[in-house]
């Protein structure tokens, strides 16, 4: 209903929880919302016209820029089956109407904490996940990923007869770069090459 969008977002700016808004009138027109515009945080409510909150999650879970975009209902004590049946599906939490003040502003911020979290936590899986596989100098793939690459490379040119092909590189008296010019010389030699 318009009250309760005009309700929750005079609380969440008002307690500086956000300060851009998107709203609408029914679950259509906000499926069409999070297909067009990023957002951190989704309230809904499974009593408004039109709404489906399993299209919403099916939506969430189809599209990346959704993932990990918590969905909060704001339900109604009668809403307890629905309001299950979409925890299940994926929704993250629920908050009962008419909602507390505090406690929606609490819950927007564990969410977006939460949020925040696990975005720092793929960042760092991501970085790990580069390191593990590259040389920490020449950015180059390590010895792992060279075995792996030429595991894959080798079944393929076997499975299509395909030939293979494989150079080597070898710097000659790279040792006298090293002790003549010094470590830091001799890196910046590997890195060109």
């Amino acid at each position: 209903s318009e009250s309760v969008r005009h309700s929750v977002e005079r609380v969440l700016r008002d307690h500086q929880v956000a300060d851009v808004f998107l709203t609408a009138r029914d679950g259509r027109e906000a499926c069409a919302l999070l297909t067009r515009h990023t957002v951190t945080l989704v309230f809904c409510d499974p009593a408004a016209a039109g709404f489906d909150e399993f299209e919403l999650l099916r939506l969430k879970g189809g599209q990346t820029k959704l993932e990990g975009v918590p969905v909060i209902l704001l339900a109604t004590e009668e809403d307890t089956r629905a309001t299950l049946r979409a925890l299940r599906a994926g929704a993250d939490d629920y908050l009962t109407k008419p909602f507390h003040d505090e406690e929606l502003v609490a819950r927007a911020r564990v969410h977006l904490r939460l949020r925040e979290l696990q975005d720092e936590l793929r960042d760092k899986s991501t970085l790990l996940e580069t390191l593990n596989r590259t040389d920490g100098l020449t950015g180059l793939l390590n010895r792992r990923s060279l075995v792996e690459v030429l595991g894959a490379e080798f079944a393929k040119c076997t499975r299509y007869r395909a030939p293979l092909s494989l150079v080597m590189v070898d710097l000659d008296r790279f040792k006298k770069v090293n002790d003549t010019f010094g470590h830091p010389v001799g890196d910046a030699v590997l890195k060109t090459v």
